[in-house]
């Protein structure tokens, strides 16, 4: 699961940037949304971002001063700067930082879908890179659920009549208390 925040200070570009994202339906994308950099920052405090939407001219700190914030925070971090518009300078400031984009607002919400797009198949190309050749998602993907649900249990957050008895079997999981 990928995590994308959107950050414009136009209130209807980002409501409609949201919605566009959320129509799409992307499979392992969660997408949040702010309106102004103090917002964005606090949510990069609590989740972890995987991409920034960001536009680039916001009052009190640009996409780009917001992006290096969020970068210290999630050093592999994408950013996709968003802006009105089409000056050189910021064209240039923006490739000059690696793994970014830089989209024109007047290119349209599929360009910018068609580019969140081709970012979260980097990220699984890098993931699939990082992975050993021995690893077995699913089994990775069990062991830890049943993990989740055993510490749920163990620390009372879980009552016995509700453990997942049958859900644990069909993990591979047999438990008798």
């Amino acid at each position: 699961m990928y995590n994308l925040l959107l950050i414009d200070d136009e209130i209807l570009i980002a409501d409609g940037m949201y919605d566009a994202l959320y129509e799409e339906n992307m499979e392992n994308l969660h997408v949040m949304k702010a309106y102004s950099v103090s917002e964005a920052l606090q949510a990069a405090k609590t989740k972890r971002i995987d991409i920034l939407l960001t536009d680039i001219n916001m009052p009190d700190l640009d996409g780009f001063g917001l992006f290096e914030q969020v970068i210290a925070l999630w050093p592999y971090c994408r950013v996709i700067f968003l802006t009105g518009y089409q000056s050189f300078d910021y064209a240039y400031k923006a490739i000059q930082y690696k793994d970014v984009r830089y989209i024109i607002k007047a290119d349209g919400v599929d360009r910018v879908l068609e580019t969140v797009k081709e970012v979260m198949g980097e990220l699984d190309q890098q993931l699939q890179e990082k992975m050993p050749e021995n690893f077995d998602l699913e089994q990775e993907s069990r062991e830890r659920l049943i993990k989740e649900i055993l510490i749920g249990y163990f620390n009372g957050e879980i009552e016995e009549e509700n453990l997942y008895r049958d859900d644990l079997k069909a993990l591979g999981f047999q438990i008798d208390i």
